[in-house]
């Protein structure tokens, strides 16, 4: 069901407006809170609730409520809103809303005139949404503003140089739709190294292979599996420690699987020495690297393990070896 209230500088229900006013004979004192708004999305002012002063030509704020303010120049609220055009007085109303609008329905009359609508979505520059022919006798008029639109205010203001007044405006508000959080960025779980050595000399590490090892990031552990010519144990020049993926002759690859909760694994891999080498991850294309162990640099190269669980690295023909300085596993 539709709501309909009115207040001067605080917000006043209609039921209990007409009930406090018969008990005090006034609008002074404490106002009462307006009743409690469903969740809908229509609400009407009804302004034969007010009752204002006899000063006809007046600058006012007045709080609707629900986050509806009508500010008022030249004008006079009282039993309705009197909107003045003249060549001494030009009045304008303007309804701001912290909702966006997206129709109106004002029930207006007494001369006739037109009333032009403006809407905006800063309160300066406003578009005109259309003329309203308005006659001596009251009747609705419903305005329906552009689809897309994030229309928060409406200005009334008189065409030529006769009163029109409004007794009712109905806002229809936008749905407040929730914003949907962006997905955080996944943290980091665990940094994965390989034992430095002595800088100075370059080492190829173990000519055995690797040597089974299971390294360990706080409670992560990292463990290759299903590798052909691959070695653990070496250091570039600087001291840095890898592990080596191929041969003079032949390609190298290795396999690791991760937890369920790791969603990206970052691997620092670089050049055999000072040559060009490529690699390439599960099987896919061969992917040449930019940087060189000989000067400690590494390319990062980053795979996805939301779905997949198990990443193969490889070193790829036209680059046989390669090296890996680190694996890094991010998740949530």
């Amino acid at each position: 069901s539709n709501t309909s209230y009115i207040a001067d500088t605080s917000k006043i229900g209609v039921s209990q407006f007409t009930a406090w006013f018969a008990t005090t004979g006034s609008t002074g004192g404490a106002d009462p809170e307006p009743p409690a708004v469903e969740d809908d999305k229509t609400f009407t002012y009804d302004f034969s609730t007010f009752s204002g002063t006899s000063e006809q030509y007046k600058t006012e704020t007045h709080d609707l409520g629900e986050g509806v303010v009508l500010n008022i120049e030249q004008c006079h609220l009282n039993k309705q809103l009197r909107i003045y055009s003249s060549s001494s007085h030009n009045g304008v109303a303007i309804i701001s809303s912290e909702k966006a609008i997206t129709a109106l329905k004002i029930n207006a009359g007494n001369e006739v005139d037109v009333l032009n609508v403006y809407a905006s979505t800063d309160g300066t520059n406003w578009s005109l949404i259309r003329g309203v022919e308005i006659t001596s006798g009251y009747a609705d008029h419903t305005l329906e503003l552009p689809q897309g639109t994030s229309y928060k205010y409406v200005k009334f203001d008189v065409v030529g140089t006769k009163q029109v007044r409004i007794a009712k405006i109905e806002l229809t508000f936008a749905k407040e739709v929730p914003e949907t959080p962006a997905p955080s960025e996944p943290a980091v779980l665990a940094t994965f190294t390989f034992k430095n050595g002595t800088p100075g000399t370059h080492n190829d590490g173990a000519s055995s292979g690797y040597s089974g090892d299971v390294y360990t990031s706080g409670n992560y552990t990292l463990k290759f599996t299903d590798y052909s010519k691959f070695y653990s144990g070496g250091y570039d020049k600087l001291g840095n420690g890898f592990v080596k993926f191929g041969s003079s002759s032949a390609v190298g690859t290795a396999t690791f699987a991760v937890p369920e909760n790791v969603t990206k694994v970052e691997l620092h891999l670089s050049g055999y020495k000072a040559k060009t080498s490529k690699y390439s991850i599960n099987g896919g294309a061969a992917t040449a690297l930019t940087k060189s162990c000989d000067n400690g640099e590494y390319d990062v190269v980053t795979v996805d393990t939301s779905v997949n669980k198990t990443v193969t690295v490889a070193s790829a023909s036209g680059g046989v070896r390669m090296v890996m300085y680190s694996v890094i596993y991010y998740g949530n």
